[in-house]
């Protein structure tokens, strides 16, 4: 399914102008779809062309807040993998914290990844639950991901979907 982005979007992503925009979409290294009166922009080739030729990849991201809990942390990486294998996606890495998920001081893996999100290099980040990023402002980091044209997948939410569809046809 192809993904598009506004125009304005493109540009600030890429840090180009309108006639530039206009120009790469003429040279055919943006593809564009017309909707009603305005373009729509193939995200998928402005993040090719600002990343030249580098695929953007699918992480996972584990979180635990003690020490205590490492065999936890283990067992959600290992969830998430499962996960991520069922639904055709390829794992490039994985990040795991111990550390709290109120405080980032001690979080080195999740500045690792967040670095990579800047660079626009990520496409997804799988995690097992929303607090796994963090406790509190949830909705910042979805802002923030997406802005970065990287989409975060809450397997527990997932899931929990999934079993509502499978127990309605069920029924009939």
């Amino acid at each position: 399914m192809t993904k598009y982005m506004k125009a304005g979007e493109a540009m600030k992503t890429l840090r180009i102008s309108r006639s530039t925009l206009h120009r790469y979409t003429t040279d055919g290294l943006i593809g564009r779809t017309k909707i009603g009166r305005y373009f729509d922009y193939h995200e998928e080739d402005v993040f090719n062309l600002l990343n030249k030729g580098v695929k953007r990849k699918t992480y996972i991201y584990s979180r635990v807040s003690t020490y205590k809990q490492k065999k936890d942390l283990q067992n959600q990486t290992e969830m998430l993998k499962m996960f991520a294998f069922n639904a055709g996606y390829t794992i490039n890495g994985v990040y795991s914290d111990i550390a709290s998920g109120i405080s980032f001081e001690k979080r080195k893996y999740f500045f690792e990844l967040l670095d990579e999100i800047m660079d626009h290099k990520v496409e997804r980040v799988i995690i097992a639950y929303k607090d796994r990023l963090s406790r509190v402002g949830f909705d910042l980091f979805h802002y923030f991901f997406k802005r970065f044209g990287t989409e975060i997948t809450v397997v527990s939410e997932v899931w929990v979907i999934t079993n509502l569809i499978q127990k309605r046809y069920l029924r009939r």
